[in-house]
């Protein structure tokens, strides 16, 4: 699964560390929700060695505690896509950036290429608005490793979460 989290408040509006610049978030953070597609719910995708998955970060809108807000998503679903591939495959996620910030995609835990390693300014540059990357991703390791953007860790911090079965059926232990 992959998700971006709401804007922080005022009072959290400074970042500080890696992928994180200065200034107020509500001057580099549009809030508006009009005309944003509301947030899905997660979506599992069982992909097979060597697929193509799209992956596009986008503002949605959601309701919470009573009030609608503009969230940031991957493929409009809170919390994010949950990628589901073998021990052993390959992946090719193609990432295009529609948010009003620079983002990208780091895979943690998983053991990627630099290249792939989705750190702005350490091991890529920045995927700027309306850009597309394209990330390579083997899958040496079976475990539950998930990823997220590294930009304004302030505003877009996301959890989410790649699943890899060791050589297994592709299906959720416990069920048939």
């Amino acid at each position: 699964m992959l998700s971006l989290a709401v804007a922080r408040t005022p009072a959290q509006m400074h970042g500080q560390g890696h992928g994180m610049s200065a200034g107020p978030v509500e001057e580099q953070f549009d809030r508006s929700t009009a005309g944003l597609p509301a947030a899905v719910a997660q979506r599992e995708h069982v992909l097979q060695d060597g697929a193509v998955f799209e992956l596009t970060a986008a503002p949605v809108s959601r309701r919470l505690a009573g009030r609608t807000v503009r969230m940031l998503a991957y493929n409009g679903t809170l919390p994010g896509p949950l990628l589901r591939v073998r021990q052993g495959s390959t992946l090719t996620v193609r990432f295009r950036n529609q948010l009003e910030l620079d983002s990208s995609v780091h895979w943690h835990g998983v053991r990627v290429d630099n290249a792939s390693d989705g750190v702005p300014g350490l091991t890529q540059d920045p995927v700027r608005p309306g850009e597309l990357f394209t990330y390579r991703l083997r899958f040496p390791d079976a475990g539950l490793f998930w990823y997220h953007p590294h930009h304004r860790e302030d505003m877009t911090q996301g959890a989410g979460i790649v699943r890899r079965n060791p050589g297994g059926t592709g299906r959720r232990a416990g069920h048939s």
